[in-house]
């Protein structure tokens, strides 16, 4: 889901230059080691790129004659909207040996068929890919590069999604294949999984693609880049390996054997941001970022490397095993995704790349946001978890985030943790404990899962506290605890022009932006504007939002639900907008420092078995 930049603006337009997707979230069944004998083997062609097509096969042996559907997911893990994934698959068939086996297609997304059993299968399609930027969540193909995430290019056998499979990349010659599944050893371009769940959690990329990588404590680090200089991959792994370095400290333990970076540097229209998978992540960041490895960028890719941990291996229900059939409901997208933007900055400073006055200075965006939001006054943590899918925007609903708001619970459950028990616990303790109790048996932990460690940790009263954060729309206040801590706050009150809505450019093509949320009772509000339209030359409509004062009318074109043109006359509101901002208090004792100090994530690091 998208992360939206922070700036003094969430009643505002929200005009947004850059969109920073850091991605739920999500789960994985994990199972290490490669996989037993594929049940369902691929073999994904690339034989004319400029045809911008990709020719997929699949073939297993049916034990049974009867009916069976294969199917495309309607979702990719991480991203909580519905994707048109069966408009880009055509010309699917199937057979065994040379007889054709009639199928028929009832619903977009499946494929129904009936086999004769224990004779091979085989079924092929055709998937069209995009031919602009280097690919997401969707496959793309250039002249001399191919993306192929497994989520939107294969399809699956309904029922048979845990049982072991492999796939075949068939390339142009001198084209690389670099994948994060397992290589199978003796056979070129050929990866396995033991599900289908692991195969197609992970993308590939094709053809021009940079490799670096290293092996630290017996594991490896990789780094792939495409769309940048040679040397980029080797700059960005000397990074991101002391991001890798402070997350196996944090954790006590590396997640996986192998894990890679799958970094791309492009100038597409779009956002920019990761999207986390079991044992990588894909990250799509600016052109620009690919000469510099900035504190931000760092950041997002702590964010996304946490989810190898908090969302694959600590996962709720429902996240793994998948049904890409539909939309799959979790309230707990807070701890998924807010929680780990909320470690992401420990990480930064335990890795040396932020200070604790960058961490202090990331509390106080946060706070500022959460506080600026009239929707926390209407809508729970756990509202905006379960209802994102409503919203089309996967990041939360109804003008909540649950990225901001389950920062600022995971910040309250943190200082309130480490004072229930005089600085000898954290919230640190909650996510070791979950990663004991949930990664050796590969289960999801239950609903309110994480009511339970927290009181287990911290003592009783810690579920009412968490009742209070997650599904109240009760004032979050930390600044007491911080106090404790030798942090004072400081800001100022400015009124500021105001329009009431939120913009989504993620799902509209060209200058237009998707209406995500109108806040009741705001000038657009007040106008008719409703979520579900779009706004139409978004690009100048928010130049003249951005330079309009209180008071101001200006006309804005939207194009409704069924398609109809219609204009709006709004009149800019004031809205009192309260900066935060916090520091160490000049009196502030060594105690407190210290504590502060690990609360910033300095020193940084999971106590070994003997001294738990």
């Amino acid at each position: 889901m998208p992360h939206v930049s922070r700036t003094p603006s969430f009643l505002l337009l929200q005009t947004i230059s850059r969109i920073v997707v850091a991605f739920l979230c999500f789960a994985c069944t994990h199972l290490a080691g490669a996989a037993a004998v594929p049940s369902v083997a691929y073999t994904v062609a690339i034989t004319k790129p400029a045809t911008a097509q990709l020719s997929v096969t699949m073939t297993f042996i049916p034990d049974t004659s009867a009916s069976m559907d294969v199917c495309i997911p309607k979702w990719s893990p991480g991203w909580y909207v519905l994707l048109d994934t069966p408009a880009n698959i055509t010309d699917v068939r199937a057979s065994q040996g040379n007889t054709p086996i009639p199928m028929s297609h009832p619903v977009p997304a499946t494929w129904n068929f009936t086999p004769e059993a224990g004779k091979s299968v085989t079924i092929q399609y055709t998937v069209k890919t995009e031919t602009k930027g280097l690919g997401f969540f969707h496959a793309a193909i250039s002249e001399n590069h191919a993306f192929v995430p497994g989520t939107t290019t294969l399809m699956y056998i309904k029922g048979e999604e845990q049982k072991p499979c492999s796939v075949l990349y068939k390339v142009p010659m001198g084209w690389t294949v670099a994948s994060p599944n397992h290589a199978v050893p003796g056979v070129r371009n050929m990866f396995d999984a033991p599900s289908y769940d692991h195969l197609a959690d992970h993308a590939a990329d094709l053809g021009a693609v940079e490799l670096a990588e290293d092996t630290i404590d017996g594991k490896t680090l990789a780094v792939t880049v495409v769309g940048a200089p040679s040397g980029t991959a080797q700059r960005w792994l000397n990074a991101l390996s002391r991001i890798w370095n402070a997350g196996t400290r944090a954790f006590g333990e590396a997640p996986a054997s192998r894990y890679t970076f799958q970094l791309r540097f492009s100038d597409y229209d779009g956002f920019y941001g990761g999207l986390e998978h079991l044992d990588s992540a894909v990250i799509r960041l600016p052109r620009a970022s690919a000469s510099k490895t900035s504190t931000s960028d760092l950041r997002l890719c702590a964010h996304e490397l946490i989810h190898a941990w908090l969302v694959k291996r600590i996962r709720p229900q429902g996240l793994g095993p998948f049904d890409y059939s539909t939309a799959v409901q979790t309230p707990d997208l807070w701890f998924c995704e807010g929680v780990t933007d909320y470690l992401a900055p420990k990480l930064c400073v335990s890795a040396g790349i932020m200070t604790r006055a960058d961490y202090l200075s990331d509390l106080s965006e946060q706070l500022t946001e959460l506080g600026n939001n009239p929707a926390s006054r209407s809508v729970t943590a756990e509202q905006c978890s379960l209802r994102v899918w409503e919203a089309n925007n996967s990041q939360g609903y109804g003008g909540l985030s649950y990225y901001n708001k389950g920062y600022v619970v995971g910040l309250m459950m943190d200082l309130e943790i480490g004072n229930r028990t005089a600085g000898k616990k954290s919230l640190w303790d909650v996510i070791w404990r979950m990663l004991d109790d949930y990664r050796s048996s590969g289960k999801a932990y239950p609903v309110r899962g994480v009511d339970i460690v927290a009181e287990t940790v911290a003592g009783q009263g810690m579920r009412q506290l968490m009742d209070s954060l997650l599904r109240s729309t009760d004032t979050i206040d930390p600044m007491p605890l911080l106090e404790g801590l030798g942090v004072t706050s400081s800001g100022r009150k400015q009124d500021v022009p105001y329009l009431g809505l939120v913009l989504d450019t993620n799902h509209t093509p060209g200058d237009k932006a998707y209406v995500s949320f109108v806040q009741k009772g705001s000038p657009a509000d007040i106008a008719g504007i409703k979520p579900g339209m779009t706004m139409l030359g978004a690009a100048a409509s928010g130049m003249a939002i951005a330079n309009a004062s209180i008071g101001t009318a200006i006309t804005l074109r939207f194009e409704t639900e069924d398609g109809k043109p219609t204009s709006f006359s709004v009149t800019m509101a004031p809205f009192t907008f309260r900066t935060i901002k916090l520091s160490v208090h000049a009196g502030a004792t060594p105690e407190q420092k210290e504590r502060l100090n690990e609360l910033a994530g300095i020193g940084l690091r999971r106590a070994t078995a003997a001294a738990k």
